[in-house]
């Protein structure tokens, strides 16, 4: 935390209220994560006051201000996270198989693949044989990520199933298209606050 940019009233943390956030936000110590009375022995405040310097310490506004901007930043990271799980499988759910042939039929190479199909690949064989001429010939085989996984991963963190659809109905396919709508949604919102959130990063301390 430096002083640059502070609001008004704000002031920088000593060491030991530094300490003291970083042991109560759980960094160092998952024992002290949200646990004021371990967290202010942790930083070095007396025992015999610690009961009595806990109050003084989370109503502190220069603690408070430092313990909401870190939660914002973990709130932050965890929306990236989500993106990226999200984008992966819908990259896994709406894979097309074609993706990986080439016009003649064959395998693309691997280092050849589309990035959302590689995605979507879970395993590479990879055979060369010598034909009658004496030329060597390399050949790809792909397996792909379960599909019906993913589709219901999709579903369930979307809340979509209920017992009246019949997985193997139109229902169905009407869900599943509203999921890929709102997995779009969520992906183009989340990717505009990482775009504006981007130009004002800094490291956590």
């Amino acid at each position: 935390m430096t002083t640059k940019n502070l609001p008004e009233g704000i002031k920088k943390l000593d060491t030991r209220q530094t300490k003291f956030v970083n042991l109560y936000l759980g960094g160092g110590d998952q024992k002290c994560a949200f646990n004021a009375y371990k967290s202010i022995l942790g930083a070095g405040y007396a025992k015999s006051t610690a009961t009595h310097s806990i109050g003084q310490v989370l109503n502190n506004p220069s603690i408070q201000y430092e313990i909401e901007r870190r939660c914002a930043k973990l709130v932050e990271k965890a929306n990236i996270n989500i993106l990226q799980v999200l984008r992966g499988l819908n990259k896994i759910a709406y894979s097309d198989i074609r993706d990986l042939f080439n016009d003649d039929g064959s395998c693309i190479s691997p280092k050849d693949l589309d990035d959302d199909i590689v995605m979507a690949v879970s395993e590479i064989t990879m055979t060369e044989t010598v034909d009658k001429r004496g030329n060597l010939r390399t050949t790809y085989k792909y397996k792909l990520m379960d599909k019906k996984s993913a589709l219901e991963t999709l579903g369930k963190y979307y809340q979509m199933f209920a017992p009246d659809i019949n997985l193997f109905g139109d229902k169905f396919v009407e869900e599943i298209t509203k999921i890929n709508r709102r997995v779009e949604d969520d992906l183009a919102g989340l990717e505009k606050k990482m775009e504006v959130k981007d130009a004002d990063f800094e490291v956590i301390e």
